[in-house]
């Protein structure tokens, strides 16, 4: 914080010691609430970055719970200010699906176990011929990816998560307020937009009307 950062993005993936082994990540548990306790209390910006559908269905609930524990575990804390006055930590947790990367634990065996390649799923008269060698040209490019629990889980999850997230109250600072201010501003944008545009095609069927009568 001295040295002028303001925003940590860590990288947890897991509460989970199961997951974290498997995942190789060389931390455990205790190690990233420690971290996660250090930057918060310092005043730091805090993301911390979390990976859903890496595990068995089990170990998913059970890292899930976790994080629903340490969330609240957190929600608990306060910091001063500037002002002196008390406030919630400024910390953040994101839950992403896991995806399948380079570089990542058994890359390779599970780019040919758990990877299809992209398939045209509507084929129309005419552009057959320009679908198949389409699917040729990207035939070596792992496009869909089988996660070790359906999507559906993954996604009810997430939600479990980002709930008790929110749920925390936990501050909202740095880079999270400036992206969360961004989407903001854009939507009060296209809505003011959207509002002129339908405001303009009245007046021209007004003034149409009104040539019309005249």
């Amino acid at each position: 914080k001295n040295a002028g950062f303001n925003d940590a993005w860590v990288g947890v993936e897991a509460l989970s010691e199961k997951d974290l082994k498997d995942m190789n990540k060389g931390t455990t548990i205790n190690q990233n609430i420690d971290t996660l306790t250090n930057f918060a209390q310092a005043g730091v910006n805090v993301l911390a970055m979390l990976v859903v559908g890496f595990s068995s269905i089990e170990e998913e609930e059970k890292n899930c719970e976790n994080i629903e524990n340490t969330i609240g575990y957190f929600s608990k804390f306060k910091i001063c200010n500037k002002e002196g006055r008390e406030q919630p930590l400024s910390i953040q947790f994101r839950p992403a699906p896991m995806f399948l990367v380079p570089g990542s634990l058994n890359y390779k065996e599970k780019r040919e176990t758990t990877t299809r390649p992209w398939s045209s799923t509507v084929v129309s008269e005419g552009n057959e011929l320009f679908i198949q060698g389409l699917e040729l040209e990207l035939g070596d490019i792992p496009y869909e990816f089988d996660r070790p629990i359906p999507d559906t889980e993954v996604g009810r999850l997430m939600k479990r998560i980002q709930k008790a997230d929110r749920e925390a109250g936990f501050a909202i600072g740095g880079i999270a307020q400036h992206v969360i201010s961004y989407m903001m501003e854009d939507r009060r944008n296209k809505r003011s937009k959207r509002k002129q545009e339908r405001i303009g095609v009245i007046a021209q069927r007004f003034e149409s009307k009104k040539n019309f009568i005249q």
